[in-house]
């Protein structure tokens, strides 16, 4: 049995809350905050300055996060709430199918796994230890917006809230990538993810319910400095 309590009380919206807040925070190690998406192509190329950064992270959000990560999440979140061990597996497969670059496609299985062996330790439900195992194994990928689907509906953290926390640190890391490759200050990064806020939540509405046939990607120039990042 899970060690999270019941979501329906007042302590259960509380421990979620809480919960929420630590696995969205840097101090969950993870490794995200480290990763800078390929942002280095994109400012090498002359593609990016403190003013597109908004812009490409709506084409994050838009084109890649929303119909690929987010989809994958939401029906990991649901198959993880029906303890059905081989739909996760099998939604972590069809994911891991849609990362075109290596770079990115690795990254995502480093994350998810880094998050699953934290998780596993501070909520010792069977069925999120299973699917650690799997990936451990090989028998699935186990990409970070999958791990973090199961992991959040095994802390009662709702579906429409664990999307939020995928795409917000995921924001942030590129923020914070923005921050270190091109002038872009803390203040500036703050006004860009409040800006970003009302994108984050229409990206949900438009995806949350999307069955996993409709999963998709197609963000051709984010691939393009991707695949030129690898070779950097």
């Amino acid at each position: 049995m899970s060690i999270a309590p019941e979501a329906d009380t007042p302590h259960g919206f509380d421990m979620a809350f809480l919960s929420a807040l630590q696995v969205s925070d840097t101090f969950f190690p993870t490794g995200l905050y480290t990763l800078s998406h390929g942002l280095e192509a994109f400012v090498q190329a002359g593609l990016v300055s403190t003013a597109d950064v908004e812009a490409l992270l709506g084409d994050y959000l838009e084109s890649v996060l929303g119909p690929a990560d987010g989809v994958a999440l939401s029906h990991a979140h649901r198959a993880t709430e029906g303890r059905d061990l081989g739909r996760l597996m099998e939604i972590d497969r069809r994911l891991f199918a849609l990362k075109l670059v290596r770079e990115p496609r690795e990254a995502s299985r480093r994350v998810g796994k880094r998050m699953l062996t934290t998780a596993v330790k501070l909520n010792p439900d069977p069925l999120l230890k299973d699917y650690w195992v799997a990936v451990g194994a090989g028998a699935c990928p186990g990409n970070s917006a999958v791990a973090l689907g199961a992991v959040t509906a095994t802390l009662r953290i709702a579906r429409r809230e664990a999307m939020l926390i995928g795409f917000y640190t995921f924001t942030a890391g590129v923020l914070g990538a923005a921050m270190r490759l091109i002038r872009l200050d803390h203040e500036e990064a703050q006004l860009i993810l409040a800006m970003l806020r009302h994108l984050m939540v229409r990206v949900v509405q438009e995806n949350i319910d999307k069955g996993l046939q409709e999963m998709r990607a197609f963000a051709p120039l984010i691939d393009i400095m991707g695949a030129m990042h690898e070779r950097a």
